[in-house]
């Protein structure tokens, strides 16, 4: 259980991929609520050959969010509860996959019923797969992922203020999309021995699909594609003290 005070905030704009929908998203917050409901492990090993065993595990989890807002604005609150589901698979020494996805609902409550009616989301988040692949044993990795479109990545134009609360930097839902275009992806993770210390260092390159986000509406969404580079150090500086 997580309670934590926010700030009230003016002028936010919430979007949808590159669609800005300020008019339509609550961004003055009054509070958040954060609980953790639960959380589970599952492994079931079975066996490939008289070698070698293909090892699962099952990872379920469920957060909630909420957000009150200021009077005033069109809705009083937002609140998303995630559902993530991971399939982790482990093939020897060759490789390794792990496949996610989850359920969403996402709600928000009407300041006026009369005017405008409470509005609700809910269905599976979009399939994501990773593969891993042993290159050089304890020293590079290779990784190819793809993001299967199975979410919600088109709505009806009455439910599009949904989508923006959720996609608002105001607020910082943990899933702030329920659905894309898919894409694929990959790259390189190496680790390199420096002394006592070790050096990773990973290169990585996603490109998505372009989506219609509303029902009926030629426009689209088209994400840009990203190149990402990260580096790290790790190691012993003495008996006492590690580097991170």
């Amino acid at each position: 259980y997580h309670h934590r005070a926010a700030a009230a905030t003016d002028g936010g704009a919430a979007r949808v991929g590159d669609r800005d929908h300020s008019d339509r998203v609550p961004t003055a917050m009054t509070r958040r609520l954060v609980v953790l409901v639960i959380a589970g492990l599952a492994a079931a090993p079975c066996a490939l050959s008289a070698q070698q065993q293909i090892v699962s595990r099952v990872r379920v989890s469920s957060f909630y969010e909420h957000y009150s807002f200021d009077p005033g604005l069109a809705f009083t609150k937002a609140g998303e509860l995630t559902v993530p589901v991971g399939i982790d698979l482990s093939l020897g020494r060759i490789a390794s996959a792990t496949i996610s996805s989850g359920f969403v609902r996402a709600d928000l409550t009407s300041a006026d019923t009369t005017l405008l009616g409470n509005q609700a989301l809910s269905g599976i988040l979009d399939t994501e797969v990773r593969l891993s692949f042993n290159v050089v044993p304890g020293r590079l990795l290779a990784v190819v992922s793809g993001a299967i479109p199975t979410g919600i990545k088109s709505v009806s134009d009455s439910a599009v203020s949904v989508l923006g609360a959720i996609a608002s930097d105001v607020i910082g839902f943990a899933v702030p999309t329920l659905g894309s275009g898919g894409g694929v992806g990959g790259g390189l993770v190496g680790a390199l021995p420096v002394g006592k210390m070790a050096l990773g260092i990973g290169a990585t390159y996603n490109y998505p699909r372009a989506y219609q986000p509303v029902l009926g509406q030629p426009a689209e969404v088209k994400p840009g594609a990203e190149l990402r580079t990260r580096a790290g150090l790790e190691g012993p500086l003495g008996r006492t003290t590690y580097l991170k």
